[in-house]
């Protein structure tokens, strides 16, 4: 029998402490393997059926439209998008403007889901640091390293911790700057009138945008003088009498606002308009 005998004096102190139930971090089987720097003026429209592989870029210059998974969102300086090979991916710019972006692609069985350190996802196709001038450095420096004959692993390895550690999601905050809030609620807009009905509701909103409820909530009541919940609600009302204005069953436009029955879609309606949305409907014809 092995033991360890350890003598004790009146200062002792041991402190234990596991990390039992935390899940092991997905950037442990991933590794940085290319770097890669575009720049130029005008017009450029890259298309990607089959995208080369798990890839962040961050744009340091120009304005760009991201199509993706039925998304179209607008992103700029120092905005982060990725491409993942399963996902077709465009990406554009028109403005006569000097425009650039650098990327890193990465590699090992936990390539894509490394990605989601970032707050990315197939329904948050870009995210914004909270300090952009210190992750574009963070991605120049990264190129640096590979491009240099004395590389070593663990410069490399801290600057990608580094990156996750200014880019990775944001702890929620209560307060945010008036432009980061304008932004917000501009993005948030974007996804709830891009996103299918049946994937919306405002906690999973508020999980991809990378904040909690609440900022959400104080957010869309400075910038719109309404809930987000209110807003969503005035968008489904919006394309449910757009729907109501065809000859679209009401069936089918209870499932396509993204109610679970026509009962619910039912009661919903009425409550808000006085008249089913049958009897509605013909009240207008």
């Amino acid at each position: 029998m092995y033991g360890v005998k350890m003598s004790r004096s009146s200062d002792f102190k041991f402190i234990s402490r596991l990390w039992l139930q935390d899940k092991l971090p997905s950037y442990l089987n991933v590794w940085l393997f290319k770097t890669g720097r575009a720049s130029g003026y005008g017009n450029f429209c890259s298309y990607q059926k089959i995208p080369s592989g798990v890839t962040l870029r961050i744009i340091s210059k120009g304005k760009w439209l991201i199509k993706t998974n039925g998304l179209s969102v607008s992103a700029f300086r120092g905005d982060i998008f990725r491409t993942v090979p399963a996902e077709v991916i465009e990406f554009s710019q028109t403005l006569e403007t000097a425009w650039e972006w650098y990327e890193i692609q990465f590699n090992g069985p936990a390539a894509e889901k490394f990605t989601t350190e970032f707050g990315l996802s197939k329904n948050k196709p870009i995210m914004t640091p909270d300090n952009i001038p210190k992750a574009i450095s963070i991605f120049k420096r990264l190129h640096e390293i590979i491009e240099s004959e004395n590389r070593s692993t663990a410069l490399l390895l801290s600057r990608l911790f580094e990156l996750i550690h200014v880019c990775g999601k944001a702890a929620p905050c209560a307060e945010i700057k008036s432009s980061s809030r304008k932004k917000l609620v501009e993005k948030a807009v974007e996804y709830i009138e891009n996103i299918p009905f049946s994937n919306k509701n405002i906690s999973q909103l508020s999980e991809e945008l990378g904040v909690d409820r609440t900022t959400l909530y104080r957010a869309f009541k400075e910038e719109k003088g309404i809930s987000p919940h209110a807003f969503f609600d005035r968008f489904r009302m919006s394309k449910a009498i757009e729907f109501l204005s065809s000859d679209m069953p009401v069936s089918l436009v209870a499932k396509r606002t993204g109610f679970p029955d026509v009962k619910y879609f039912t009661g919903w309606f009425k409550s808000k308009k006085g008249l089913p949305p049958g009897a509605w409907r013909n009240q207008g014809k």
